[in-house]
């Protein structure tokens, strides 16, 4: 199993020339794009623990020996977990989505014939998408560790295959 954040290095690819976008061309608030694009897959990650914790809970039928109710779902303890959880993917979520209003005033200044309006714009895509991206990354890591916190050892049973929320 790997992460997916290895690099890949290609040499002496044919590319065709009409594929090839010169820099200068290049729509400006392309970093900011692509930043959303990896904000919108970690919500998408953690909207999915929230998801599989709650089933995982619902479903649990043993309880923990020093567990404080007759079943996980209703353990105190174990719905303050979930709760959290729940908070912080609907903060990662909110973080997300306030980013992307400004990277689509980006887009449409870029068909203005305001340079000033332009720049300004893809200024303020490209730190929206910076704050939102120190955030939501912490957001989505931790709910995905504290998952197990719930759950307990059966959490890493590798049928449930869980860890796949932050490998």
């Amino acid at each position: 199993r790997t992460t997916g954040s290895g690099t890949s290095v290609y040499d002496n690819v044919p590319v065709p020339a009409n594929h090839v976008i010169p820099f200068e061309e290049r729509f400006k608030y392309q970093t900011a794009f692509y930043q959303l694009v990896l904000l919108a897959v970690l919500a998408g990650i953690g909207r999915a623990v929230e998801r599989d914790i709650a089933q995982e809970v619902r479903d649990r039928k043993r309880i923990f020996s020093h567990g404080n109710a007759g079943s996980v779902s209703q353990d105190s303890q174990v719905q303050q977990v979930v709760g959290q959880i729940a908070a912080q993917v609907y903060a990662a979520e909110a973080a997300t989505l306030r980013s992307a209003e400004p990277l689509q005033r980006a887009y449409v200044a870029r068909f203005g014939n305001n340079p000033q309006q332009e720049k300004d714009a893809n200024i303020a895509a490209e730190i929206e998408t910076a704050k939102a991206q120190v955030i939501v990354s912490e957001l989505v890591l931790r709910s995905a560790t504290e998952l197990f916190n719930a759950l307990g050892a059966s959490g890493v049973s590798v049928n449930k295959a869980l860890d796949r929320h932050w490998r």
